[in-house]
């Protein structure tokens, strides 16, 4: 198999698990799976808005790459990180870790516990699916 060929393949199985993300719960808005700071798959849920303004995208990317230099480096006396959670007046926003130097970023509505909707998520989907690296 080519890696062009490999590459198109992770890249739908990537899209149909972010699509089975957005299946959870219908208060989902955002779902992407990040390298680095990147997105590699993912975006809004159709029929929603983003709540941030599209020329500052790329700085909120960079910022969550960041978040997750941070965190890496607490693990040397805290352990693993398996998942940051914050609550904002308008959304709630969860950040996974994952291999590879991928993470999953989930955004939801406020009344959705970020925590309870991981819980939920990790036992209908294989996280580790989304760090298959690109062959």
């Amino acid at each position: 198999m080519s890696r062009e060929i490999g590459r198109r393949a992770q890249r739908r199985t990537l899209l149909r698990l972010i699509d089975r993300v957005f299946e959870v719960d219908p208060g989902i808005r955002f779902v992407a799976l990040y390298q680095d700071q990147y997105i590699i798959a993912g975006g809004m849920r159709k029929g929603r808005s983003s709540l941030d303004p599209e020329e500052e995208a790329h700085d909120i990317d960079l910022q969550l790459a960041r978040i997750g230099e941070i965190t890496h480096s607490w693990q040397k006396w805290f352990g693993s990180l398996d998942t940051l959670a914050m609550r904002y007046e308008k959304l709630s926003l969860a950040y996974v870790p994952l291999k590879e130097g991928r993470f999953l970023v989930i955004s939801a509505d406020t009344g959705l516990n970020p925590f309870n909707l991981l819980e939920k998520m990790k036992g209908q989907l294989d996280f580790d699916q989304l760090s298959d690296s690109i062959p």
